[in-house]
Order: structure tokens, then C-alpha cells, then sequence
């Protein structure tokens, strides 16, 4: 039997993706100038601070003209340096860190810590802003997915081709801000711990689509993180590697690679020294 590549198989879903990118803007009553903010919150750790500053570095080179805050909640247990946390606000402004009793991992545990950290950002935005998860193995090339989220207005967007459309895969995905408060809402209400067996859920991702189809959300899976054998098929972040994705996902358990990937593509020789300088700090 002739096994069909997966990018052939998943051409359909890539074709409705282009359409749903280019379809017009869903009308809202902001203005283009007060549009939504973006939260981006990271969960991390002090040991991962070489990968989380590389993403940062990654959003602040894009020079995106859309509102964006970061957020780092970072283990307790493994937390960064005050030099750490300088070099991050030095190189993006718009950030806070906090400590975190478990940032990282997997089972209920994480999936409630993550969830009560979502809230607690949801309880200070506007009910349009956006809500996002990223790992520090991610960086940026493109903000295209911001404008999606602005346009399109979806209570969660998020990536599913690497994962066969099953759900959205957990380098980074965006929740609209009032849908974070009902997601919230559901787990406090309900007996989380039964829901999560029922399913057989143990990982927040899986959990995050769990919860959207559980409170009744809009969501779209889009093809929109690169990942490394994705990147070694390809001649680089050329054109069109930087039209069909916005980052680049480093998931593979040796993370040195998503550095050399970095500077070769992001960075030129005039800014490698301050680069290697930040990162190096212990």
C-alpha cells in the first residue's frame, strides 16, 4: 500500500488556512490603532534562560507594531538570575516576571497552575485582548499570526498540523481573554480532576482544546509554527518558510540547535557579539 506524505495528505487543510487568512476582517468596534493586546506568557525556568532570551530577542527584532506584553512565570524552584531578568527587560520593556509554583512538566498539577496563571493575566485585559502560551524553545520571524488573531477574532487560535489536526499544539497558541475567564470559570465549577480522566488528558495542551470545546468556543488550527525537520527540508527561512509560518518551534529535547538557527537566520555580524553577550549571563 502507497503511504501518502503528510504534506500532501494535509494540502486541503493548508488551502482553507490560506482562505481563512486572507478572508476580510471580522468588523469590531476598536479602531486599528486600540487594537487588542497580546499577552504572551511564558513558562519557564533559570536553567532554559539562553532559549527565552533567544525568543525574546526574536519578538523585539520583529519590530511588530501590535500591543505586546510578556509575561514569565518561572519556577520557584529554578529561578532566573536578577542579571537574567535585567538583560530580558533591557531587551523588551514590556515585561514582568513571576514566580511560579510550577511552571513546567505535565499532569493536573501543571494544567491548573498553568490555567490559574491565565487567569490571573485575563483579570486585568479587555475581554478582546489575547491571551497567549509560548515556550522559550519558540522564536519569531513573522507577526502575521497577530494580525489573524486582531482580524479574525477566534476565542482560541492555535497550531494542529504537527500533531495531525488533533489538537493545538503547545509551543504557543492564543486565547481570547473573555474565553480564558469562562475556561477558568469551568475548572473551578466542575470536578476538573474527572473531566480531565474522562478524556484522558494529562498535558495542557490537549487540555487548552479539552476546554474550548467544553465552553462552547470558536477555534482554528492553522499551519503556523515551523518545526526542525520542517526547517532542514527546507533552503532556510527564506520567502515563503517566513509567508506560511510566523516561528519557529525548537521541539526536540537538545535545544542548541534553535541557537545556531538563530543567529544564521536572525542575526547579522554587527549584532552577534551583544547577542551572545546577553545570553551568556549566568
Amino acid at each position: 500500500m502507497r503511504i501518502i506524505p503528510t504534506r500532501l495528505r494535509q494540502l486541503p487543510k493548508f488551502a482553507v488556512n490560506i482562505f481563512h487568512r486572507y478572508l476580510p476582517a471580522i468588523p469590531t468596534a476598536r479602531r486599528k490603532q486600540d487594537g487588542p493586546t497580546f499577552y504572551l506568557c511564558y513558562f519557564t525556568c533559570g536553567s532554559y534562560f539562553r532559549y527565552l532570551y533567544c525568543s525574546i530577542d526574536s519578538l523585539a527584532r520583529m519590530g511588530s507594531t501590535h500591543n505586546i506584553v510578556i509575561k514569565i512565570f518561572c519556577d520557584r524552584s529554578d529561578m532566573l538570575s536578577s542579571a537574567q531578568e535585567k538583560a530580558i527587560s533591557d531587551r523588551f520593556p514590556e515585561v514582568e516576571f513571576i514566580p511560579w509554583e510550577k511552571a513546567q512538566g505535565w499532569g493536573e498539577e501543571q494544567i491548573r497552575e498553568i490555567w490559574k496563571a491565565y487567569g490571573s493575566v485575563a483579570e486585568r485585559c479587555g475581554p478582546d485582548d489575547y491571551i497567549a502560551r509560548v515556550d522559550s524553545d519558540v522564536f519569531f520571524f513573522s507577526d502575521w499570526i497577530f494580525d489573524f488573531a486582531r482580524k479574525r477574532q477566534y476565542d482560541l487560535i492555535g497550531d494542529g498540523h504537527y500533531v495531525g489536526f488533533k489538537y493545538c499544539q503547545g509551543g504557543f497558541y492564543l486565547w481570547k481573554a473573555s474565553a480564558i475567564i469562562d475556561a477558568v470559570n469551568f475548572i473551578e465549577r466542575t470536578d476538573f480532576s474527572k473531566v480531565l480522566e474522562q478524556y484522558q488528558v494529562r498535558v495542557e495542551d490537549r487540555a487548552a482544546y479539552l476546554l474550548a470545546k467544553l465552553t462552547g468556543k470558536t477555534w482554528i488550527f492553522l499551519f503556523y509554527m515551523m518545526f526542525p525537520d520542517e526547517y532542514k527540508l527546507s533552503s532556510g527561512l527564506g520567502g515563503y518558510q517566513r509567508w506560511k509560518f510566523c516561528c519557529l518551534h525548537y521541539a526536540v529535547r537538545d535545544k542548541a540547535g534553535m541557537l545556531d538557527i538563530y543567529e544564521n537566520e536572525m542575526l547579522d555580524e554587527a549584532s552577534i557579539r551583544e547577542y551572545r553577550a546577553a545570553i551568556g549571563i549566568t
